[in-house]
């Protein structure tokens, strides 16, 4: 507040109070324009109003690429620059899933011709808001760095859309492996580890890559672009009569791939002998004890009596559990996964594993 001059008071009435007289004055900024610049704070991560030096990590790294790529966008509009390109290495650091593909979307949205910009990752995030025809993958070997480029898979326009939708944050952790095996569903995808219990697939980089179908082409394509050793298991399917067994499935897939069928296994593509659930039934008896009991679990109890004498008296089947589980073969996977005791492989899905671990 200033004081007031005192001949500002004349003229006023007696108890009363001259507001004029009054000259208020507040002032929160110096009113220097370099004092005033000075004292200017950023405040950051939304309502939460932190200051730079209370940002996290993470944040102070979204807040440097923006200002970053805002720096570059004026140099080349400016004609000050000809071209940018912007390598930036594991942007995911620090940072919250959500934000990860926010801020990489954001990266990849509305660049200027005149830019690159080079990513690399460790995160399935990032990757799965990513155009799948822009993927590299690189890999370090004994005669130097190893590159290949997922654009040189031949796949329709079609199929690259719906590779880039099957890739969600979980499933980009393909694009990541060190080797993988596809499959048809949940169920094989729940209850591989289980048959391989001897190795841990996470030590190994193995992915299990459910496709949720049988159409197997584009994915294979995709894993031999990137160079990523693969194995492929599809049920034997033999009396389906409105679709392709499986052994005319594996036969479309070697077309496609300039595959001779024959030479299927070579290439690491194997068929089951029915369905999984059945194969597994039928390759030993330690199995089949675990199958009935994932399966009374699911069922009340009059049902499960039921299934209980049938086994007792040797005369519970393949076809009994499979009639009983239709409808419900992921919870059966489920069940049978948390069983304790050894779950055997059949025959071609052990020719699976040892393909890829030669």
């Amino acid at each position: 507040m200033r004081s007031c001059p005192a001949g500002r008071r004349s003229g006023t009435t007696a108890g009363q109070t001259d507001v004029n007289a009054l000259d208020p004055t507040l002032e929160v900024a110096p009113t220097d324009p370099a004092r005033a610049l000075r004292n200017l704070r950023l405040l950051l991560d939304g309502s939460a109003q932190r200051d730079l030096a209370m940002s996290s990590l993470g944040t102070l790294n979204v807040l440097y690429l923006a200002l970053l790529q805002a720096e570059l966008d004026r140099r080349l509009e400016n004609a000050e620059i000809e071209y940018a390109l912007i390598a930036i290495e594991e942007p995911e650091a620090h940072l919250h899933p959500h934000l990860q593909r926010r801020m990489f979307s954001g990266l990849q949205s509305g660049r200027n011709r005149r830019s690159s910009t080079f990513v690399t990752t460790h995160s399935p995030h990032i990757v799965s808001v990513t155009n799948p025809r822009r993927l590299l993958r690189m890999r370090a070997t004994p005669n130097g760095a190893d590159v290949r480029s997922a654009r040189s898979a031949d796949l329709s326009t079609t199929e690259w859309e719906d590779l880039g939708r099957y890739l969600d944050a979980t499933r980009s952790e393909l694009a990541f492996a060190k080797s993988a095996i596809l499959v048809e569903g949940f169920a094989e995808q729940v209850l591989l580890q289980r048959m391989s219990a001897d190795h841990d697939f996470d030590e190994a980089g193995l992915t299990i890559c459910a496709i949720h179908g049988t159409h197997f082409t584009p994915y294979v394509k995709f894993v031999r672009a990137l160079g990523i050793p693969y194995s492929v298991i599809t049920d034997g399917d033999p009396d389906l009569k409105n679709a392709l067994t499986g052994a005319g499935r594996v036969a479309k897939l070697c077309h496609s791939l300039g595959v001779d069928a024959p030479d299927a296994e070579a290439e690491g593509i194997f068929i089951g002998d029915v369905t999984l659930e059945e194969d597994l039934f039928n390759e030993s008896d330690d199995n089949r004890r675990l199958m009935v009991e994932a399966l009374k679990s699911m069922l009340k109890s009059a049902a499960a009596t039921t299934v209980d004498e049938a086994w007792s008296r040797g005369t519970f089947e393949a076809s009994d559990l499979m009639r009983r589980i239709r409808g419900r073969k992921g919870l059966f996977a489920q069940r049978l996964a948390g069983l304790e005791g050894p779950l055997s492989a059949p025959g071609y899905i052990q020719k699976a594993f040892d393909h890829l671990r030669s």
